[in-house]
């Protein structure tokens, strides 16, 4: 089995850096802003097993700022990205709940 990559939560910012395989095991939905969160994880997918969780918000792929992007702009750049999709997210579950 090929590991999930690096991660890395940069507390002060409430942000998770995150290199995941494809496929990413993510479900988005688009908000009012344009922003998309992750609504579902799909159990024991690479994204469930790098930590991301329903609630996360997405800000980059690929080091490019994809907020108020919207869905189809963020899918085609997760699409274009080779088989390792470097993700940052703004940190929206608690992980001690």
């Amino acid at each position: 089995m090929v590991g999930t990559g690096f991660s890395f939560v940069d507390e002060s910012r409430d942000q998770f850096l995150v290199s995941l395989q494809k496929p990413l095991g993510i479900i988005l939905e688009e908000r009012n802003s344009g922003d998309c969160e992750i609504v579902e994880i799909i159990p024991e997918s690479n994204a469930a097993l790098a930590g991301l969780c329903p609630g996360d918000i997405l800000l980059a792929v690929q080091n490019a700022d994809v907020r108020e992007r919207g869905l189809d702009e963020i899918m085609k750049r997760i699409q274009a990205a080779p088989r390792v999709v470097n993700l940052r997210v703004q940190r929206g579950c608690n992980l001690l709940e």
